[in-house]
């Protein structure tokens, strides 16, 4: 069944971090580069998160969902990035407080198969802001 792609913040031919619905739940998916292969696999690892970590990860998303609007719009510059010699300082605090809760996530044991797809009403959005997925868990060999 298709869930909820909340948030993507990374993409490289397609999603490769974020936040995503998994059975109803919110999760952070991770795509981690592979240097044997020399490229990005298939497989995601997801990381279930609380309530509190989605919360601050929605008030960075916002932010830069702001700015970015305003870049497209030729209102600012590359410049005024939010994450851009530490300018906005709430948002980095808040950068800072998500990176600390990262290193304390656990995965769940399978890695994932995600199949991504576009939400309906994409007119005004860039083709990472509106998506759902299916995550097929794929065993983790012992």
């Amino acid at each position: 069944m298709f869930e909820r792609v909340l948030m993507v913040w990374d993409v490289h031919d397609g999603p490769l971090t974020g936040i995503t619905l998994y059975k109803g739940a919110p999760h952070y998916f991770t795509c981690e580069f592979d240097e044997a292969i020399d490229d990005y696999p298939d497989l995601f690892e997801l990381y279930p998160v609380s309530d509190d970590f989605l919360k601050l990860a929605q008030i960075n998303m916002e932010t830069f969902q702001k700015w970015k609007k305003e870049f497209h719009n030729e209102h600012t510059t590359l410049k005024t990035h939010p994450n851009y010699g530490d300018k906005n300082t709430e948002y980095n605090r808040i950068r800072r407080l998500l990176d600390d809760a990262f290193r304390k996530l656990k995965p769940l044991e399978n890695t994932f198969l995600p199949e991504f797809k576009a939400l309906p009403d994409q007119d005004h959005r860039s083709r990472w802001d509106n998506l759902s997925a299916v995550w097929t868990p794929r065993r983790v060999e012992i």
